[in-house]
């Protein structure tokens, strides 16, 4: 039995601090982990999730599966507005053949008229309720759980009261 963290829990971790804003799939992180592989298989892929699933929770990263055939799984920053919102993004339905780079593009310039685009730049915002997952994760890291709780308080209150404000159209149409 190891000491530590193997080769490729130390690629990754180190991919994770030292890009703190991406997203990545597993393809990518198979390609960190195994440098000059020049094609990742099913047990590259099954190896990097293994030790990725398993970092994952101590960096403050999390995972989705895309909500694709194949179901891929993105990987993103916790505590970075920037990565959640991409990540999350990412494993939509309707956006999971758009990469990291495209969706940043988009949010950053308003002249892009992508489908989502306005979505995506919206959720970008402070006061989304992408936003404030990640405020919610950083006042939890930070040690500060009564505030992070008071915090989801807030952002379920919110919802519920457009949940609320929705009922009615909702009954009239069925």
């Amino acid at each position: 039995m190891s000491g530590g963290p193997g080769r490729i829990e130390r690629a990754i971790s180190a991919a994770f601090a030292a890009n703190p804003s991406m997203t990545f799939t597993v393809d990518d992180l198979a390609a960190i982990a195994y440098p000059g592989l020049d094609r990742i298989e099913k047990k590259h892929r099954v190896a990097v999730a293994r030790a990725a699933r398993k970092l994952a929770p101590s960096a403050w990263w999390g995972w989705r599966w895309m909500e694709q055939p194949g179901h891929r799984a993105v990987y993103f920053n916790l505590l970075d507005h920037r990565s959640y919102v991409i990540g999350r993004m990412r494993t939509s339905y309707n956006l999971f053949n758009f990469s990291h780079a495209e969706i940043s593009q988009a949010i950053d310039d308003p002249n892009i008229d992508r489908s989502g685009a306005e979505r995506w730049r919206k959720e970008a915002q402070p006061g989304s309720a992408y936003w404030t997952h990640v405020e919610i994760n950083r006042t939890a890291h930070a040690g500060d759980h009564e505030r992070a709780n008071k915090l989801r308080d807030e952002l379920n209150a919110s919802i519920n009261m457009r949940m609320t404000a929705l009922r009615p159209r909702i009954v009239a149409i069925g």
